[in-house]
């Protein structure tokens, strides 16, 4: 199954998205099943995965921002999209901060989407 760049930027990100709701759940108190966390994880190593595809890609390669050249970043190379690797980059449970008591609790993350989010395919009949 052929799966161009673009498909695999927008599955990062949805599973990015999907990830991050998971663990800012799991950082709210709520009670989270094991299954959860298994599926938590799992969409964060989807993500890294496809949003990798997508910037190693030639055609993300031809779209990497280049010093000096004026051109404005695009999509994967977004400023968001970074804060999507990065989040995507490090498992949750390894994330805390210390409550007083020595105890960790998870600190949620967030990346914000913009409104235009995405990476058009072009040359496709809609």
């Amino acid at each position: 199954l052929f799966r161009s760049p673009q498909c695999h930027y927008h599955i990062g990100v949805a599973c990015c998205q999907l990830s991050l709701a998971l663990e800012a759940r799991e950082a709210s108190g709520a009670q989270v099943l094991q299954v959860e966390v298994i599926e938590r994880e799992d969409y964060r190593r989807r993500a890294a995965e496809a949003l990798h595809e997508a910037r190693e890609s030639e055609e993300g390669q031809k779209r990497k921002p280049v010093e000096g050249s004026g051109r404005l970043p695009e999509a994967p190379w977004l400023e968001t999209d970074q804060l999507m690797v990065k989040a995507m980059a490090v498992d949750a449970s390894s994330l805390g901060r210390t409550n007083g008591y020595g105890n960790q609790k998870p600190v949620p993350r967030d990346v914000r989407l913009p409104p235009t989010v995405g990476w058009r395919i072009f040359g496709w009949r809609t």
